[in-house]
């Protein structure tokens, strides 16, 4: 455990860091919340918002747990990394200025940004999963608070388990070991109610899957964690793609695809059996459906699962081939347009033949 800094060496300007002890006087009508305090208040009203004393699916208490909730982790990993050095959450620190810092005159770095700095400069493991989790959520409040945001309450309320999950070991890990003995007991006592505001919830999501896996149950060959809430409750099959927590439904965006092209086409390709641009590689099933096969290329449009895939070497084109065995020459792989040459490849290219 990091042991509590000298006083010497916690940064000066009280606008940021602040004096909070037990007895720290504070005049009437003050607000006193250094940075924090001020993160736990946050997380406080993430989980009051999302508590069981809320109606179901109130879209208010959604919006105000997702402004808060990204607030919070803002403030707390930026915290971490005022401790180090006030210049850390400066957007670009080699232009940083003392004394536009202490006035507040200065453009803070992102939350990308944050993450990065404490992985590279503070030595502060974040893991993918809980980097996803952050990222979502900060992408969730840029919506809401610039363009608006419509999203199923299941889904923010997956999301925001698994980001305050995060955030309260962040706390326990590396934020509380700083202060002194005082003032880690004062907000001991409000991260108490924070960690029963997370029971509940996560209480909901295990509740909730329980319950779905006795519904899906016989489908884990065709189910995937969910891109939005991941949950493992995501079922696909021809020409459908539904998370059965959440409720986000990719149907209509596969027939869309289908229709005009690969609106995603920076991550999908061309399907070597029904020529659509749905197909995705290294998709991991709960079950496998060939065992030993951990991973597969899989086609949103026909249903049609890939295990070994090669590029045609004339086209390019996704084409199924044979594990290369080593013990003679690696044949050559073509598809079937390309065999024979009958025509240039530029003459089917994506167009499936």
């Amino acid at each position: 455990m990091t042991e509590a800094p000298a006083a010497a060496d916690v940064p000066a300007p009280s606008r940021y860091v602040g004096a909070w002890r037990r007895g720290h006087a504070v005049p009437a009508g003050q607000l006193d919340f250094p940075p924090i305090r001020n993160g736990v208040d946050y997380l406080r009203s993430v989980v009051e918002h999302l508590g069981e004393d809320r109606e179901d699916d109130d879209p208010r208490a959604v919006k105000y747990a997702v402004l808060h909730l990204q607030a919070a982790a803002e403030v707390l990993l930026k915290t971490y990394l005022l401790h180090e050095h006030w210049a850390l959450i400066v957007a670009d620190p080699g232009k940083a200025s003392k004394k536009a810092f202490e006035s507040g005159d200065f453009k803070s770095c992102t939350m990308e940004q944050a993450m990065d700095r404490l992985k590279n400069i503070a030595g502060i493991t974040i893991t993918d999963p809980d980097r996803k989790a952050l990222a979502a959520l900060n992408d969730d409040r840029n919506q809401l608070q610039h363009y608006g945001l419509t999203h199923s309450t299941k889904t923010v309320e997956a999301r925001a388990a698994a980001a305050l999950d995060f955030l309260v070991r962040f706390l326990d890990t590396h934020l509380l070991p700083r202060l002194d003995t005082d003032a880690r007991m004062e907000i001991w006592h409000e991260m108490a109610r924070v960690r029963e505001g997370l029971k509940q919830i996560e209480s909901y999501v295990k509740e909730r899957m329980n319950r779905l896996r006795g519904e899906l149950q016989g489908q884990e060959t065709r189910t995937l964690h969910c891109p939005e809430c991941d949950q493992p409750a995501f079922v696909v099959g021809p020409g459908s793609a539904v998370c059965h927590f959440c409720g986000q439904d990719y149907t209509e965006a596969i027939v869309l695809v289908m229709l005009f092209g690969a609106f995603w086409e920076e991550d999908s390709r061309q399907c070597p059996a029904c020529n659509a641009p749905t197909l995705f590689d290294d998709i991991s099933f709960l079950e496998p459906p060939v065992p030993g096969e951990p991973a597969y290329s899989y086609c949103f449009a026909c249903d049609s699962t890939f295990t070994h895939l090669a590029s045609c070497e004339r086209c390019h084109r996704p084409v199924e081939s044979q594990p290369d065995d080593g013990t003679g020459p690696s044949p050559q792989v073509l598809c079937p347009d390309c065999v024979g040459h009958a025509y240039p490849p530029e003459e089917h290219e994506n167009t499936g033949g």
